[in-house]
């Protein structure tokens, strides 16, 4: 589902996608994940973005909350004064 959303000019999507998965799973810092993977800062950093702009896009597609699930996670948030509707699509 992600390779037609991310691109591949110069790493694979493979390799982006466990740059990510590494990164979002450790406590490694962003230059030893780089190190880790043989990539610039740069790199990675394009590579995270990639995954994520795709993840974000099939969530819009996959992911549904029922009304009253919204309900909840609104009334979640509202202990936290400088959070705006969250959850409530407005």
């Amino acid at each position: 589902m992600l390779t037609p959303l991310v691109t591949e000019k110069v790493h694979t999507v493979e390799s982006k996608l466990m740059c990510f998965l590494w990164l979002m799973g450790n406590m490694e810092s962003f230059h030893s994940v780089a190190d880790r993977f043989g990539l610039s800062k740069s790199s990675l950093h394009l590579s995270i973005t990639h995954v994520t702009d795709a993840l974000l896009h099939l969530a819009l597609q996959h992911i549904v909350f029922h009304v009253t699930q919204l309900h909840a996670i609104s009334r979640t948030f509202d202990k936290f004064p400088e959070v705006y509707a969250a959850g409530t699509g407005h």
